[in-house]
């Protein structure tokens, strides 16, 4: 267990400890943001038989990295880069290293938008860019730029399906997803079978299905 002073961090309600995803491994789990649920389920079912609160779903297979991160691959402005999900961050996150190299810009270029916090004491930078991966697409999404992860090289093809990652470099991720994108899902992670599941977070099965 890791122990530390757990700062508030914006938009998320107060909290006094977090489930790393890598501690849910052993379980498939659902993170159902419409009930504010998080739901354990049993690995022991068929393949492919685990959405039950809807009759479409879309899919996309996960790796885990070295140190239990998992890893699928997104369309971002139309390159595809790795990512990864953070429920306890409230902004989705793209690392200026990539911003750079795959679309042009950083923190500095034009056309960036500037906030700072309520504290005054950090600024924050942020481009509208659209997701898209099976299933799923959102436009104008609010990515915030944070540094690039020291030490790590910049890959254009070692991440999943040959998307976007770091090369040899582990615990970092390019883009991460957090609550301002999330909230808008539901997912389900099949741990056994390595495939992460998500549809809208209100889609429901029809009323005449539920009977």
């Amino acid at each position: 267990m890791l122990v530390s002073n757990g700062p508030a961090t914006p938009a998320v309600p107060p909290y006094i400890g977090w489930f790393a995803l890598t501690s849910l491994l052993g379980v498939d789990f659902e993170l159902d943001f419409a009930h504010n649920k998080l739901n354990l389920f049993s690995t022991t079912h068929c393949a492919g038989n685990v959405v039950y609160w809807t009759d479409k779903a879309a899919s996309v297979p996960y790796s885990l990295d070295m140190t239990g991160i998992p890893v699928f691959p997104i369309e971002l402005d139309g390159k595809r880069i790795a990512a990864t999900v953070q429920a306890g961050g409230s902004d989705t996150r793209l690392r200026t290293d990539f911003a750079k190299a795959l679309y042009g810009f950083d923190e500095h270029s034009p056309g960036i938008e500037t906030r700072s916090l309520d504290s005054g004491k950090s600024v924050n930078h942020y481009r509208a860019m659209k997701m898209t991966t099976r299933g799923l697409s959102i436009a104008n999404a609010d990515v915030e730029l944070i540094p690039g992860a020291r030490g790590c090289v910049v890959s254009s093809s070692s991440g999943p399906e040959h998307s976007a990652a770091y090369q040899n470099c582990y615990g970092s991720l390019p883009l991460t997803l957090g609550l301002d994108v999330l909230r808008h899902l539901r997912l389900y992670f099949a741990t056994q079978e390595h495939i992460l599941y998500f549809t809208a977070a209100d889609v429901t099965l029809p009323m005449a299905d539920k009977d």
